[in-house]
């Protein structure tokens, strides 16, 4: 294609994405709002683009190797990333797509994608930025600066274009949507209940089951879902259960993309084309192997304790790019992200495509929000978001301490007791006790990066080898370390460290045993470790952290738990990470 006629780029990206997907309290709603999302990016920039919905369908498939071993499923757009009626993709992916081709043509493509999602996705905003080539337009560099423009410009709209909500407004009165809280639009027939529901939520409805078929497809496992009604009726019915939203992404994503154009040292634009394109299909394709890798340990170890083809409560609603939003059964919740972020980490250590741009792998990070299964989904989200924030210190916190640290993937934990008051500023509060003391360790480093002293006292395996400990019984059955004196130490906890020390000197001596087991790095000593924060000392003990998981975890098998402490990369096999 002519380099004149090449003169702009357009970024087509979807809004408020997690507030959409999150917006009602239903698992089949998040299902087909996330599937939603996908189809904005996918579905309707490929039929902008001209293509027939055969070929729409075969992009959303994943690719097969040969030997019929799984691929990545975004490797089924790789055939449709060249040009096409004078435009030439660079991104095609889940609620995101940047397009290069003439000015006019874009604004075209762009009308057809927002008319499409207002009139068949009620509630989606989706909206298009575009930016012309300055300078040398056969140049990469004026690429790369018209992608970062174009990226500025969408920013500004978002800022001034209403939420797509307020496109339902309640006036004249009419009825409340069951599941949403927006103006009815109609009932749901096949619902047990015939609800009163929102046009978004009908549309919702609508996409769920080809969503739940994708990603089934994506991570190739059939025990993923039955029905997604009834995981929901159990995760909310089952009594004592946990739910979990997990929320993962990569460390320094963004930095890697703002200086993309040093990083793949593009000799002209249709080199940085293609360098931009295999590293974003690379991308798609660490992310999805290392949650089919840590999914399908899961279900091994099921296997192993003779629960083999029960369905696991596991939803992903985000998978794709470096980010992963699940929904699960909190008993593996943070099982399930430690195996991810190793997987991750290994995955994107070996891939060509991306060692090409970062030459060491990519590291990540998870925010893991622990909660009662009626606590409201997007609440849950937005703690799990506050939490992953907090696990990407881990690079900051090497830094610290090493001029050249070693790069790890880390996740943050919170078991969230309460109804309501899931504002991770206010729990934090409530965990510095005073005296300059702290009831947490988190993050915990899931990788064997981070070499320094700050995360060898947080290495996972200690995490689970100490579960371990407090679930010790003895010959007769009974609990090593009794509930009733775990539930007391957490009471002194609370009250203080001298408190919570007095407590400790006296059942040290009837349950030393399990004290060196459980704490054995500062076993004899004290509860609580003593390190640098902030130019000033201050204590923290990992024993809250155990015994809240230990809880929501009671029912995952001894074996499990023995089989995650080993799972943790030998340090010498990781390498220095960049880009974290």
């Amino acid at each position: 294609m002519a380099g004149t006629l090449e003169n702009a780029v357009a970024v087509i990206e979807t809004t408020s994405n997690q507030s959409f997907i999150f917006g009602t309290n239903r698992l089949r709603e998040a299902v087909g709002a996330s599937e939603m999302v996908y189809a904005a990016g996918v579905d309707l920039v490929l039929e902008a683009l001209g293509y027939c919905a055969a070929e729409i369908g075969q992009a959303r498939k994943p690719e097969r190797k040969d030997g019929g071993k799984g691929g990545c499923a975004q490797q089924g757009l790789r055939p449709f990333l060249v040009e096409r009626n004078g435009v030439q993709p660079l991104l095609i992916a889940s609620g995101k797509a940047i397009l290069l081709g003439p000015e006019e043509k874009l604004k075209e493509i762009i009308r057809k994608v927002t008319l499409a999602a207002a009139e068949r996705m009620p509630g989606l905003g989706v909206l298009g930025g575009i930016a012309g080539l300055e300078g040398d337009a056969d140049g990469a560099e004026a690429l790369h600066d018209a992608i970062r423009r174009a990226h500025e410009r969408l920013a500004a709209l978002r800022a001034r274009v209403p939420s797509a909500h307020l496109r339902f407004q309640r006036l004249p009165f009419v009825a409340e949507c069951a599941s949403s809280g927006l103006p009815a639009h109609g009932v749901d027939s096949k619902a047990p209940e015939r609800d009163v529901i929102s046009e978004p939520v009908c549309a919702k409805r609508k996409f769920q089951e080809k969503g739940k078929d994708r990603l089934r497809e994506w991570l190739e496992q059939e025990n993923l879902a039955g029905s997604i009604d009834d995981i929901d009726k159990v995760l909310r019915e089952a009594e004592g259960r946990w739910v979990a939203v997990i929320h993962a992404d990569g460390n320094g994503l963004g930095e890697i993309f703002l200086d993309f154009l040093n990083r793949c040292n593009a000799q002209s634009r249709e080199d940085y084309i293609q360098k931009y394109q295999a590293f974003s299909l690379a991308l798609d394709t660490c992310t999805i192997n290392a949650a089919k890798g840590a999914l399908a340990e899961i279900f091994a170890q099921q296997e192993q304790t003779g629960q083999k083809g029960r369905r696991l409560p596991f939803i992903p609603l985000i998978i794709g790019g470096d980010d992963l939003t699940v929904i699960c059964d909190g008993a593996h919740a943070v099982p399930f992200a430690a195996r991810f972020l190793q997987y991750f980490e290994e995955e994107t250590g070996r891939h060509d495509d991306i060692k090409a741009i970062s030459p060491n792998g990519l590291t990540a990070a998870a925010g893991i929000a622990i909660v009662k299964p009626h606590f409201p989904f997007f609440r849950a989200y937005e703690l799990a978001e506050s939490l992953l924030k907090s696990a990407k210190q881990v690079k900051r916190k090497a830094k610290e301490q090493e001029k050249k640290g070693k790069g790890a993937s880390a996740l943050h934990y919170h078991v969230h007791f309460d109804s309501s008051g899931a504002d991770w500023g206010r729990i934090r509060q409530q965990l510095d006790v005073g005296d300059e003391a702290i009831l947490s360790m988190q993050p915990w480093v899931a990788t064997a990066g981070g070499d320094t002293d700050w995360a060898a006292k947080r290495r996972i395996a200690q995490l689970w080898q100490a579960m371990h400990a407090l679930r010790q019984r003895d010959d007769e059955g009974r609990l090593k370390l009794p509930r009733s004196q775990q539930h007391a130490l957490r009471e002194a906890l609370f009250r203080g460290r001298e408190i919570a020390e007095g407590h400790l000197k006296r059942i040290e001596q009837r349950y030393g045993k399990v004290w060196e087991e459980l704490l054995p790095q500062t076993y004899g000593k004290s509860l609580f470790f003593q390190e640098s924060e902030n130019g000033k000392d201050v204590w923290r003990t990992p024993l809250l952290d155990v015994m809240d998981l230990a809880d929501v975890c009671a029912d995952l098998s001894d074996q499990m738990l023995t089989a995650l402490a080993g799972t943790t990369t030998k340090e010498e096999e990781s390498p220095v990470r960049e880009g974290d």
